[in-house]
């Protein structure tokens, strides 16, 4: 009993110690902009697909493409104004034998939102106007079919999050200082998709 006691009391110390973590940001990469991979809860991963949307949820998934050219196209109108938009292209030269070659682009408009800073005023803030965030990414797909039986892909894409200029501070002669809140980096997706061949799995 004293020993749990310890653990306890050691333990909350700790927790009192830690910082902030698991943030995280470019949310809108996890919004499903295809009715089939929303209607199916996105599990995608493991769907073999003949459409260019499946190198948005796994590249492997577009190696048996039965076409030369498939092209899907997709949108979402969320809430309060933010739209979600999605164009996919997928080429199969020389009929597969070089494997798929795709472009992606998703991108997310948040509509206008309004600027305010705080304010002694009856409102508690001031409008300083509008900004309008929004982001994007746009990507490079290779699929290929190894064996009858497995498939790799992956995806090689530039994303960018804009939230547009804010104030971030009060200058001594009352000015406002503003600040571009923008960030961008590399992304990649590895895919694999094996057919056991029992029951279709």
């Amino acid at each position: 009993m004293l020993l749990l006691g310890i653990f306890l009391l050691t333990a909350d110390a700790f927790a009192q110690e830690r910082s902030k973590r698991a943030q995280s940001t470019m949310k809108f990469l996890s919004v499903s902009t295809n009715a089939r991979a929303t209607g199916m809860g996105t599990a995608m991963t493991s769907v073999e697909s003949n459409a260019a949307y499946a190198m948005l949820y796994n590249p492997a998934a577009l190696s048996r493409l039965p076409q030369n050219i498939d092209m899907s196209f997709g949108m979402v109108n969320g809430i309060d104004g933010i739209d979600y938009n999605m164009a996919a292209i997928a080429y199969r030269p020389g009929d597969g034998r070089y494997g798929v070659f795709g472009l992606n682009f998703v991108m997310a408009d948040y509509g206008d939102i309004d600027e305010t800073i705080l304010s002694d005023g009856q409102k508690g803030y001031y409008r300083l106007g509008t900004f309008r965030p929004h982001a994007y990414t746009a990507g490079l797909t290779y699929s290929r079919a190894l064996t009858g039986r497995f498939s790799v892909g992956g995806n090689l894409k530039y994303i960018r999050m804009d939230l547009g200029a804010g104030t971030s501070a009060l200058a001594p002669d009352g000015s406002l200082v503003r600040s571009d809140y923008m960030a961008e980096t590399i992304g990649f997706d590895f895919g694999v998709l094996y057919r056991t061949g029992f029951e279709s799995l």
